[in-house]
């Protein structure tokens, strides 16, 4: 069995459904009604039930891997007020049976330093000691009908805290394809990790 955490969602992000909702349900309605005012609309405007239930897809295809918390927020860069950011937040807790939080540290490190493209680093949280992931993905969006590629750009950073009683480890990430911005979406990252605590 998993121990609970908990951890502070920063204004502007918006919950979404991880697992299948109806389309005209109360559910719907609500995240029609918080994505309009993520982006200040009227909560009937049809392009925020557009763009919620593509929310609610994505939310969906996130919960069916195992996430149980899923948000999204959109800001403005600080640096160039005119071009938004779009960080995604995830979070899961994944079972697990370590004899201390040092030993989980040691396999963490190790698991995530042998995967391609991602780097694993020790960090001290108030939770605990866990080991913080960064993994770039690139990838290329084709129109074949234009012969037209644009490159993407993915980073994700992500906490992996091992619960101290040896039963689990939370997991918290954020995601952007902003390379532009990405210190800015690290920095909110770090200010997240730093708020998750154990429940009980």
């Amino acid at each position: 069995m998993t121990r609970e955490f908990t951890f502070t969602v920063p204004d502007g992000f918006v919950e979404l459904p991880v697992e299948d909702i109806e389309v005209d349900g109360v559910e719907k309605r609500e995240l029609d009604g918080r994505v309009a005012g993520a982006f200040g609309l009227a909560a009937d405007d049809p392009n925020a039930a557009m763009l919620a239930n593509t929310y609610a897809l994505y939310g969906e295809t996130m919960g069916s891997q195992g996430i149980g918390y899923a948000a999204i927020a959109v800001y403005r860069s600080p640096d160039v007020p005119d071009r938004p950011i779009m960080p995604v937040l995830a979070c899961s807790c994944i079972p697990s049976a370590h004899d201390s939080v040092d030993v989980a540290v040691e396999g963490l490190l190790e698991v995530h330093a042998s995967v391609e493209g991602r780097t694993a680093r020790l960090l001290d949280l108030p939770a605990g000691k866990a080991v913080v992931t960064v993994q770039e993905e690139k990838t290329i969006l084709r129109n074949d009908a234009d012969g037209i590629e644009i490159p993407v750009l993915q980073r994700q950073v992500a906490a992996w805290i091992p619960d101290p009683r040896g039963t689990s480890v939370a997991m918290v990430g954020v995601c952007s394809n902003n390379w532009q911005d990405w210190e800015h979406v690290v920095v909110l990252a770090l200010d997240i990790f730093d708020t998750v605590s154990w429940v009980g």
